[in-house]
């Protein structure tokens, strides 16, 4: 059924890049293609979008993108992206730390004379922040991007990042051997 779904997909849009496949097969594996329940189609590419405080948002062009249309019940639902941005290591590092305190100045402001909403109705609508140590010591950032224009929307985004490379020297490591080349 795999086979089939990735072949629905490419023959709508055409030839999916390896990327495009390789992300199609990731997402069918963990919510398998049902006709008219669950399946995708191909979009328009999606760059990645974070903030560091919600006046300023960050569109970064990666390497390697795959945006899919989710459709259910013969409509569309919603769009998946997932992009690798090996180019923009340290700035999606940076900008995955800083939206944290994104999210948090935007849910203030929204909130901003109003009885706050409470975190569990927050969560329950993908609406929070957390960071967490994968296995093997990957990163993996969860927020929500709120953005605030004539209405309000808020994007569920995923940052995983790479594990550190253990030859790659530490800040505290860097700084003990800058200390002892004096």
């Amino acid at each position: 059924m795999l086979t089939l779904a990735v072949a629905d997909v490419a023959a709508a849009q055409g030839a999916l890049t390896p990327f495009q496949q390789e992300v199609l097969k990731a997402i069918y594996a963990v919510l398998p293609y049902q006709r008219e329940r669950f399946a995708l189609s191909g979009s328009d590419a999606t760059p990645a979008i974070l903030y560091s405080d919600p006046r300023n948002v960050e569109r970064l062009e990666c390497a390697a993108n795959a945006s899919f249309k989710i459709l259910s019940q013969a409509n569309e639902a919603g769009v998946i992206a997932v992009s690798v941005c090996p180019e923009h290591v340290a700035r999606v590092r940076a900008l995955a730390a800083a939206s944290a305190q994104g999210f948090d100045t935007t849910l203030a402001e929204i909130q901003k004379g109003v009885p706050p909403i409470p975190p569990d109705k927050l969560r329950a609508v993908g609406w929070y922040r957390e960071r967490s140590t994968l296995p093997g010591g990957a990163e993996l950032h969860y927020f929500a991007v709120v953005l605030v224009g004539h209405g309000v929307i808020g994007v569920p985004t995923a940052v995983r990042l790479a594990a550190p490379s253990p030859s790659a020297p530490t800040r505290k490591a860097r700084r003990a051997r800058s200390r002892s080349a004096c």
